[in-house]
């Protein structure tokens, strides 16, 4: 899924509210943070990732988790990620974007 610059920017906008609800520590990427992500992007849609750990090599994982959980990374902003994943069932979306 690609998203064009007006939706990055509505996301971005929904999304500067939100807390970061995944923290990634020093294990870094497990099967657990997957499986926590990927719950947590069913219920929310749009969700921040703060890495705790791991700095240095940020830009270089996100994408991979964006791409193990079948979402988008719409942007890095510092040591948070923010991600975007549509729900299935689009009677039940709560994010509509432009």
């Amino acid at each position: 899924m690609e998203l064009t610059s007006k939706q990055r920017s509505f996301l971005l906008k929904k999304a500067h509210i939100l807390k970061p609800v995944v923290m990634i520590g020093r294990k870094g990427v497990t099967g657990s943070l997957l499986d926590a992500l990927d719950q947590v992007l069913d219920s929310h849609e749009l969700v921040k990732v703060k890495f705790l750990e791991l700095k240095e090599v940020r830009h270089k994982i996100a994408p991979e988790l964006a791409a193990a959980t079948q979402s988008v990374l719409v942007s890095m902003l510092g040591n948070t990620g923010i991600f975007y994943r549509p729900r299935s069932d689009s009677k039940k979306q709560v994010i509509r974007l432009p």
